[in-house]
């Protein structure tokens, strides 16, 4: 595999937001129900269900919330991935977005297992959370090397973790501001537009803004998925 030329991380941020708007109805098409679906888990979640539920709801609003973004991230890969100038309205779910959900099934399981291992092993939880922290910078660095799994999965091609990590060579730091800095950016933007003691309404409406936010971090990971095959020579973006 030849070496890994450096991915234009400025040019891959300009193009994600380029993108949302020069494919503004595509991209309302194919994310309406998927988002509205989001939105209204959110809200169930915070009205109905409370923080004092039982524990099983918890979990059991958690994994459906990852299987809806899920749905929602993999329409988003191949809004940008595939060459259909028509982008199905409705919820299409497929062994794609199972697989899709197991990746990120699998990494929240291992933050939850590290997160668990450091409360019982540490004196307290504060230090738990402060050896977290610390931990959090090499594993960004991690799951920016083996990222391209994810819009891989959205387009039914096959790259395997070590693939992806070959791939990133030279572009770990890259995609770090790419799956992580960008979104985060994204976020505290949205802290202009929210405000304390807000409306069911104006809540919703933030939420809203939040997953369209959230489109363009994921666009952004499929335009840098793309920079990494075309640098590394690989081939096409199955459909």
């Amino acid at each position: 595999m030849p070496q890994s030329a450096a991915i234009p991380v400025l040019n891959v941020l300009t193009d994600s937001m380029l993108f949302g708007w020069h494919h503004r109805a595509r991209v309302t098409s194919a994310l309406a129900l998927p988002t509205l679906l989001l939105v209204t888990l959110w809200a169930m979640r915070w009205t109905l269900i409370g923080e004092d539920a039982h524990i099983a709801i918890h979990w059991a609003t958690w994994a459906i919330n990852i299987g809806a973004w899920s749905v929602f991230a993999v329409a988003c890969h191949r809004l940008v991935l595939t060459d259909s100038s028509v982008a199905p309205m409705g919820l299409n779910v497929g062994a794609r977005d199972l697989k899709f959900a197991g990746w990120l099934l699998g990494a929240h399981s291992l933050y939850t297992v590290l997160l668990n291992v450091l409360v019982n092993a540490l004196p307290s939880h504060a230090m738990a959370f402060s050896v977290l922290w610390a931990l959090s910078v090499p594993g960004v660095y991690l799951l920016a090397r083996v990222c391209l799994v994810l819009p891989a999965t959205a387009v039914d091609s096959h790259l395997t973790l070590r693939s992806s990590w070959q791939l990133t060579q030279h572009n770990g730091w890259r995609l770090v501001v790419v799956i992580s800095i960008y979104p985060w950016c994204l976020s505290m933007l949205l802290r202009w537009v929210s405000r304390h003691n807000a409306t069911l309404g104006e809540q919703v409406a933030v939420g809203m803004l939040h997953y369209l936010a959230m489109a363009l971090a994921v666009f952004a990971l499929s335009i840098a998925y793309k920079a990494a095959l075309n640098r590394n020579g690989e081939g096409g973006i199955a459909a």
